[in-house]
Order: structure tokens, then C-alpha cells, then sequence
């Protein structure tokens, strides 16, 4: 539960307005209930470059002769693209529910 920040009585999270004395809340006002609600552009950039440059590293040692180490980039930033997609979705119908 939230409390009224003019009045202090309790109210319901979800609240528009207090029920005690009126006052708008902050979900009213437009702001986020929770910041973690919000989305980090840094980090979705991230998420997509690692790969990227895991299988960009795998294509130049290939290219180079370097069978091994190449195969072992290009493995591994393709798993991390499917798993950052994966989780990726994953995070998106979850906010979808809430």
C-alpha cells in the first residue's frame, strides 16, 4: 500500500487521486509507480551489440585462418543473440501483463 503525500493516510497503489483529501498521486501526474518500470536504451543497445561483435570476431578469424577461435566467437554470439532475444520477449510480455 502507498500512502497520501499531503494527508498520509493509506491508499491503494494503484490510486488516481487520494480518497481522503483528493490529492493527485504521482500516477496521475504521469510519473512511473516503480523506475524500474522503465526501459534502459543503454542496455537494449548493449544487448544487441555483444553479439554482433562476437560474430563479427568469428567472421575476421575465420577469414585469418583462425578455424578455432573464429568458431568459437561466431558459437558464442550467436548464442548470446538467441538468448538476448529470448529474454528480450520474454521482458516485453511481461510488461504487457502488468
Amino acid at each position: 500500500m502507498a500512502f497520501c503525500r499531503k494527508c498520509g493516510k493509506e491508499i491503494d497503489d494503484e490510486a488516481i487521486m487520494c480518497v481522503h483529501c483528493g490529492v493527485p498521486t504521482n500516477r496521475a501526474a504521469g510519473a512511473p509507480a516503480d523506475p524500474n518500470d522503465t526501459v534502459n536504451p543503454g542496455l537494449i543497445v548493449l544487448s544487441v551489440l555483444v553479439p554482433f561483435v562476437g560474430i563479427i570476431l568469428g567472421i575476421v578469424n575465420l577469414s585469418g585462418g583462425k578455424k578455432r577461435s573464429g568458431s568459437i566467437y561466431l558459437y558464442i554470439g550467436a548464442a548470446m543473440l538467441i538468448i538476448g532475444g529470448m529474454i528480450g520477449v520474454t521482458s516485453m510480455m511481461m510488461m504487457e501483463m502488468m
